[in-house]
């Protein structure tokens, strides 16, 4: 299959602008997120795009001009200086030799402004999102979603084997299993997946085009079970400077559905503590399960204290799920959670409507009907009436989920219980060397 290495025009303007094209250049360095967030809701305001902004005449261009006179909301975000602006927007050759560069590494990149930028990360962090991710691997793997498997990088043979059992329970499931690919917990939870041909999504610190040449990335990366992406330059060396590993544990959580804590210190010196409790305290978490043991680690005991879910190893992965899903407590799904929020459809792509900028239309309400009480009552309802024909499950299964923006093993665990019920029948029918399995309703 041929890989597409073409970038938008917006995305060549953030790029332009934010981007450090494997250099350090201390006269010359790109604009801040935070600045970036600025410079678009500014472009947002005057209802233009970053690709608006390529051509520009010079620091008096009355556009430029306009841009960096929006005084920024941020008072610790310096004001924009047009006469950087212009000489960022300037380094057209830096770039065609970066994207070039990237290129021979299998590397793509696109900005808050295309519409294949993840919509998960968006909904998640709003403005902190980053205006631009690099990936290499399989693009479809964008959208996210599946179990995140964070932890010591010094982990137990307890955490260790618990890590091997859920996500082996993940994939059988048809889950992405999202890490960030650090020794340990991260590790072995992207290693076991491979080993079952899962798939797999790393969110790396930095360094990407060095971990597009290791061994164990290079196949996986091949045959499109792996996405690696990162926030950071593709060629900064991993950890060359401070604050990105503790970054890369906002994009961990945010391309996920949930995350497993196999083990952690505790306070603000464990990456994985802060990671973990830093969810807890987004006003758009996903569910933290911890897991507990025999021998709880600090810092999974005290996540328990704020809010995280204790991980139930008597019960399989879908049937933790369900139970999180009708948890009324913080970490926890409610049922305007799930029922509630944004519908099927992704966010608007157009720059208008602030995705650039990091923002996202208002939810629009999916309508419940008042009768149904449960939110499997609800699930079953919307299953009946697209079973009015015989369908196949997989069918099924990806219109549920897409619906009611569900995790695979949600909507697995209620088309389980639907036909065990006898509110739906599963059958099987040959369909050459394989067999089609169907989904009927009870008449």
């Amino acid at each position: 299959m041929e890989i597409d290495f073409s970038i938008s025009p917006d995305t060549q303007a953030v790029l332009l602008l934010c981007g450090a094209f494997g250099r350090s250049d201390r006269e010359l360095s790109p604009i801040t997120p935070g600045q970036y967030n600025v410079l678009a809701l500014a472009l947002d305001k005057l209802g233009k795009r970053p690709a608006d902004l390529i051509g520009a005449s010079g620091p008096e261009d009355a556009l430029i001009r306009e841009v960096c006179a929006v005084p920024s909301e941020n008072g610790r975000v310096k004001s924009l200086d047009p006469e950087k602006i212009t000489a960022l927007l300037r380094r057209g050759v830096s770039l065609s030799s970066a994207l070039d560069k990237w290129a021979s590494y299998g590397i793509r990149v696109i900005s808050r402004a295309d519409d294949s930028y993840p919509s998960r990360l968006r909904r998640h962090l709003g403005g902190k999102a980053p205006a631009l991710l690099y990936y290499a691997g399989n693009a479809e793997l964008l959208p996210g979603g599946g179990m995140a498997f964070v932890g010591s990088r010094d982990i137990s043979a307890e955490a260790t084997e618990m890590i091997r059992r859920v996500v082996r329970g993940c994939v059988d499931l048809g889950m992405n299993i999202v890490s960030g690919g650090a020794r340990g917990a991260d590790q072995t939870a992207m290693q076991e997946a491979a080993s079952m041909g899962g798939k797999v999504i790393g969110a790396l610190p930095c360094g990407l085009m060095k971990a597009c040449l290791e061994p164990s990335n290079r196949d996986a990366l091949a045959d499109g079970r792996a996405l690696l992406f990162s926030a950071f330059d593709p060629e900064i060396r991993p950890f060359s400077y401070g604050q990105v590993a503790m970054d890369r544990n906002k994009y961990i959580y945010g391309m996920a559905d949930s995350c497993f804590v196999a083990e952690s210190g505790i306070g603000s010196k464990s990456g994985t503590w802060s990671g973990a409790d830093e969810e807890l305290r987004n006003k758009n978490r996903n569910p933290v399960y911890v897991y507990l043991g025999k021998t709880p680690s600090a810092g999974c005991a005290d996540l328990a204290k704020r809010g995280a879910l204790a991980w139930n190893d008597q019960k399989t992965v879908a049937e933790n799920l369900a139970e999180s899903a009708h948890a009324d407590r913080g970490g926890g799904l409610k049922q305007d959670d799930l029922f509630s929020g944004f519908t099927a459809a992704e966010p608007e792509a157009e720059y208008g409507k602030g995705v650039a900028s990091g923002k996202v239309p208002e939810p629009v309400p999916v309508s419940v009907n008042a009768e149904e009480e449960t939110m499997y009552g609800i699930f079953l309802g919307e299953m009946k009436s697209l079973l009015s024909v015989p369908r196949k499950e997989a069918d099924v299964k990806k219109r549920l989920a897409k619906k009611f923006d569900l995790v695979a093993a949600q909507v697995k665990h209620w088309i389980e219980k639907a036909v065990a019920e006898g509110a739906a029948i599963r059958k099987e029918y040959a369909s050459g060397k394989k067999k089609s399995v169907m989904l009927e309703s009870v008449k």
